[in-house]
């Protein structure tokens, strides 16, 4: 993780005057995914969009163990959007998801590939195990 202060540098590059944030760098199955947190400007505004409302974006990962991630983030305030979801049939069946926004209105969705299948990067999850 990376912290950086208000300067003339992190105004320029994210075009906030008087930012300041950390960064961090989350890697997993292939791809990294930059993940900032800011700390000012004071008038910050907190996102309240539901999943249909124009502007509303989120992020999509794979997880290993959906239910451990559940009990983790939420030491730090995230929680679902609903209970988590199992897909039933076709080439997705047994995939587990669920929607998640942390104390800033993020929202993030994490996927449980079943247990019978793989996941490959760049693909779906098509391959058979055993």
């Amino acid at each position: 993780m990376w912290d950086f202060k208000n300067d003339a540098f992190i105004e320029n590059l994210v075009g906030v005057e008087g930012a300041s944030l950390t960064l961090a760098m989350v890697e997993g199955y292939g791809h990294k995914i930059e993940l900032l947190q800011y700390y000012s400007p004071a008038n910050r505004k907190t996102v309240d969009a539901r999943a249909c409302d124009a502007g509303f974006i989120h992020i999509a990962m794979y997880v290993d163990d959906l239910d451990a991630l559940l009990e983790r983030i939420k030491e730090g305030g995230w929680l679902r959007v609903g209970p988590p979801q199992r897909v039933e049939g076709g080439e997705r069946d047994g995939l587990r998801l669920v929607y998640v926004r942390g104390p800033d209105g993020v929202t993030l969705e994490f996927l449980q590939p079943p247990a019978n299948k793989t996941f490959t990067v760049g693909s779906e999850l098509t391959s058979e195990v055993g």
